[in-house]
């Protein structure tokens, strides 16, 4: 074990997120067991996969994951959440300046790519199955470390900015990965990350039966109060803290029950390119997003949070 790593909970009562022992069980899914902690409002997996299963999980069956939808896509699929990611990158130059740009868990790529388009030039990423790290590599000119992110070795206080997009909900520990950012971030740094929203309007709808809720991929589903809690508790500042999105995903599989993994992809993203086809529908979703952030309904939560500099 890394002498950083926090021992794993041995009891289904012991919250990840902030070590409480007020859980209670919460729904189970495909025969793991979920749990809610009544201190910081998370909901996580117990008992969590071990190394050696999560490894084969993610790439011995790296293309059968559900995650790999994600990493298959082209930028223009994420054209919805373009001026998302320009607030994240203007955070970060704001901060810290236009320096060296990890993006932890990056995929195929495709936020590494929007970020070179953007004029960013120093970028690395980190993406363990080894697949997708050959399409990131391929797609942005980054450099891309096919490696476990609490084990990267890569150099202390060195980037201006650290990113997970939908990437700490799948953290077997969530405070070793913000306690390996911390490190990594240089002071001012900044951190920016997004995870399902578990107060969400498709979680409080659907429940466990939505799409997001995937087992044995995503083993944490964050409050507003536990993610601010997790970042606190690892030495960062938050600074922004917000909800957006509605996961269609989730809603056309839920309603339209498709019988083939192959059929709801392009199901959903036949509904996606409706919905994103025009610059007016993407500014209706703008403006649907700040109601869903007003009432902290959004499926997608977004944080930004800093490394506090030695004068703060």
């Amino acid at each position: 074990m890394n002498p950083a790593e926090s021992p794993a909970p041995t009891s289904p009562a012991t919250c990840p997120v902030c070590s409480s022992q007020a859980a209670t069980p919460a729904f189970e899914k495909e025969g793991f067991s979920h749990f809610a902690c009544r201190d910081c409002q998370a909901i996580y997996l117990f008992p969590v996969p071990s190394e050696s299963e999560l490894s084969d999980y993610y790439v011995a069956k790296e293309e059968e994951t559900k995650s790999s939808q994600c990493w298959e896509r082209e930028e223009h699929d994420y054209r919805h959440y373009e001026a998302i990611w320009d607030e994240a990158l203007a955070d970060i130059e704001r901060r810290a300046g236009r320096g060296p740009l990890l993006d932890v868990g990056c995929g195929g790529g495709q936020f590494l790519a929007f970020a070179r388009s953007r004029g960013w030039t120093e970028l690395e990423g980190i993406e363990y199955a080894p697949g997708a790290a050959e399409v990131a590599r391929e797609r942005s000119g980054a450099e891309v470390h096919s490696v476990d992110f609490l084990h990267s070795g890569l150099a202390a206080d060195r980037y201006a900015g650290v990113t997970m997009w939908n990437v700490i909900e799948h953290a077997p520990a969530p405070r070793d990965f913000i306690a390996e950012v911390a490190r990594l971030l240089r002071p001012g740094g900044v951190y920016v990350a997004d995870c399902p929203n578990r107060y969400g309007v498709t979680m409080r709808f659907i429940g466990s039966s939505a799409y997001v809720v995937m087992p044995p991929e995503h083993l944490t589903y964050f409050s507003h109060r536990s993610l601010r809690r997790l970042l606190e508790g690892g030495g960062l500042r938050v600074e922004k803290l917000a909800s957006n999105t509605i996961y269609i995903n989730d809603w056309v599989r839920f309603l339209k029950k498709p019988q083939a993994e192959s059929e709801a992809r392009q199901q959903h993203l036949s509904w996606y390119t409706r919905f994103t086809s025009s610059k007016l529908m993407l500014a209706m979703i703008g403006l649907a997003n700040v109601f869903l952030n007003a009432a902290r309904l959004g499926d997608q939560m977004l944080i930004a949070a800093s490394k506090p500099a030695p004068r703060d």
